[in-house]
């Protein structure tokens, strides 16, 4: 983030939302103090990690030394895969994205899993949940690299039901 005051900007400080959650994180970004200033501030997704299809929202708050302050419009900064050339395809509240494997096996596994949320809809009762992400991923080296520190090696798919997406080991040859 870049800014500017007329007094020298003491602090800038970030202020972001992980998806839905209501809770705001907030921390001090680096930067140095100055009349024009270039903060940035990381989140280390090794330490403090966020699946593919989450979006962080986000707000800068600056400060300058005659106490004046500024908050910035929120922005939204969706978390990528960039690893791969990702292929979309949504039906109703669910949005799937693969990168091995013909139309074909993904419209099977799309239709397959808005059909679930459809279904999983009317078994909670609730008016509305989603929209969904859902990630495939075609190999085990692709989907365990993807996955948060001390997930069991065992596993297939995981669930991030707060930030709603989904991740599955689903390569593109598998039969739907």
């Amino acid at each position: 983030m870049r800014a500017q005051s007329s007094s020298q900007i003491s602090s800038v400080r970030i202020g972001y939302r992980i998806g839905d959650d209501p809770l705001t994180f907030e921390a001090d970004s680096t930067f140095s103090p100055g009349f024009t200033v270039v903060a940035t501030y990381v989140i280390d997704l090794q330490r403090d990690y966020l699946p593919p299809g989450v979006v962080v929202h986000f707000q800068w708050q600056i400060q300058d030394m005659s106490g004046a302050t500024v908050s910035s419009v929120w922005s939204d900064l969706p978390v990528t895969d960039p690893r791969f050339l990702w292929h979309e395809k949504t039906v109703g509240n669910v949005t799937l994205h693969w990168y091995d494997g013909t139309t074909d096996f993904a419209d099977a596994v799309l239709d397959s899993a808005s059909k679930a949320f459809i279904v999983a809809q009317q078994d909670a009762l609730a008016p509305w949940l989603g929209p969904v992400q859902v990630y495939l991923y075609g190999n085990q080296n692709d989907f365990r690299s993807a996955l948060g520190l001390g997930t069991a090696e065992w596993t297939g798919g995981e669930t991030f039901s707060t930030q709603h997406v989904v991740m599955v080991l689903a390569p593109g040859s598998d039969t739907v």
